[in-house]
Formats: structure tokens, sequence, C-alpha cells
């Protein structure tokens, strides 16, 4: 039996996620996981954003933009480390899994989850995706950001 198609639309406010999210933390089973990742491989999810200095070659958020000067500040990834010096890429499936403290001082834009696996792939210095840092954590090495992407879309052609 083929698997249920979903729309974009559905899975745009980021509840489907968040839902599957907390599903797998209260049974961490293979298939609840499998949900999760089939789900974010489709989800458009939320991109903390900082203010920084530009660097020689930074993460191209692709927002069509002439390059800036290098005394010119500009808005970059966010990024978290952990304890052990693990640094990821933080994401969120909606503004209320953010703090209210971090998504006043940190903007976001919203971005296909495939883009956020691509910069993570990129950028050599990071080590993974976090998915709700400050909620319901799913924690992504990089080498599963791979399974991810290889996973079949279940979106509704439009």
């Amino acid at each position: 039996m083929p698997e249920k198609k979903v729309s974009a639309e559905v899975l745009k406010n980021g509840k489907v996620l968040t839902e599957l999210i907390r599903r797998f933390h209260e049974e961490k089973s293979e298939a609840n996981l499998l949900a999760v990742l089939s789900c974010l491989r489709d989800s458009q999810v939320l991109l903390p954003l900082r203010a920084g200095r530009a660097q020689a070659k930074p993460v191209q958020l692709r927002f069509g933009q002439a390059p800036k000067k290098d005394t010119e500040e500009e808005l970059q990834p966010d990024v978290l480390a952990t304890e052990d010096g693990k640094r990821f890429l933080p994401i969120f499936s909606q503004v209320e899994q953010m703090p209210e403290d971090y998504a006043t001082e940190y903007p976001t834009i919203r971005l296909p989850m495939l883009e956020c696996i691509r910069m993570a792939e990129e950028w050599a210095e990071l080590d993974g995706i976090i998915v709700n840092p400050y909620t319901q954590i799913v924690a992504i090495e990089k080498d599963v950001l791979a399974v991810i992407r290889s996973l079949p879309s279940r979106l509704e052609l439009q």
C-alpha cells in the first residue's frame, strides 16, 4: 500500500512535525523516528539568524543580495554548541518552540529543510542540525542528514 501523500500547506505551520516529535519523545521507536525524519524532509523550518561580521566565506543564504563589505554586519545562521564542543545548526518546527527571549533576539527565516541540510553539510565546522533545541530536542548528526535527503518525498504534486 503506497504511503499517504500530504500537501505542503498541511506541513507549513509546523504542527505536524511538532506532534511527531512529541510522539517520538514519548516512545522512542524506529517507526516514530522514521516518521519524524520523513516529515522533516518535506517540512519548512525556522532558521534563527544572528548579526555577525562578514567572513571570508560566510554561509550563503541566497537572499539575492550583493556581497557586503568586510566592515558591515550581515545576518548569519545561529550556531549552538554542546558541552562536549559539538556545533549544531538550530532549527525550529514552530515559533512556539523557541524561548521568548531567544525569539526576540534572533529573527528567523522559513526555509525548506533540504536547504538547511545543504547548509549544514557544506559548513565544515558543524556537526549537524538540532531541531527544537530548547524543548523536545532532536539532534541529527551529519551522517543522518544524507539519510533524510534520500527519503522519498511524501508531498502531493501540485
